[in-house]
């Protein structure tokens, strides 16, 4: 369960959240669905700690930093190291010895994982991204486009194997195709006017 209470954020005169308050539940995979620039990054990054804000976020009643290590994350952007091997970057960036069946699930395979990242495709870079996020399992996931630059094909596998993770996740995604979200999410829920509001 991921808490947020009466979040703050303002870029100079602009607020984006609004005293947001919301409970994530243990286990849901909620969709936060909102036009370009309503604040669903910032969202996830106030809730990461990555941004200054006001307010509080709590996991199951824990701070971020006592459970940082069950936290994972894949941003619009995937956050990699382009020059060395898609393995290399597993080894480095995952912390524990990867999850076979989340990688195979997401087609990584050696031959891959064996090409230097600056050489994959955006949709390679995302899956590589999603790899690291999930080959760890964690307790709580953060996915803001992540279905961006995947071909149709792997989109269906990625939202089937989001679905159906084999541990319980409390799962947060953000992004703009209905078709692909809506195989993916439990509920969803609009940010609009700083606030989230459960969809109709």
């Amino acid at each position: 369960m991921i808490q947020a209470s009466g979040l703050v954020r303002r870029y100079g005169a602009r607020t984006v959240l609004d005293a947001l308050t919301w409970t994530f539940p243990t286990g849901l995979r909620t969709h936060i669905q909102a036009p370009n620039g309503s604040g669903k990054t910032t969202l996830f990054r106030c809730l990461l700690g990555l941004e200054r804000h006001r307010g509080s976020v709590l996991f199951d009643e824990q701070p971020l930093d006592a459970v940082r290590d069950a936290v994972g994350m894949v941003f619009d952007e995937p956050v990699v190291y382009p020059r060395l091997s898609g393995t290399t970057n597993l080894r480095l960036l995952c912390g524990t010895e990867p999850d076979q069946t989340v990688l195979n699930e997401l087609d990584l395979g050696p031959s891959l994982l064996a090409r230097r990242v600056c050489g994959y495709s955006a949709g390679e870079r995302k899956q590589l991204a999603l790899g690291l996020c999930l080959a760890s399992r964690p307790r709580y996931v953060f996915l803001d486009e992540v279905d961006e630059g995947l071909d149709d094909a792997t989109k269906l596998r990625v939202a089937d194997l989001i679905r159906r993770l084999p541990w319980r996740a409390t799962v947060l995604t953000a992004g703009h195709d209905p078709g692909f979200f809506g195989l993916v999410a439990d509920e969803v829920v609009n940010l609009g006017e700083g606030r989230l509001r459960r969809a109709a």
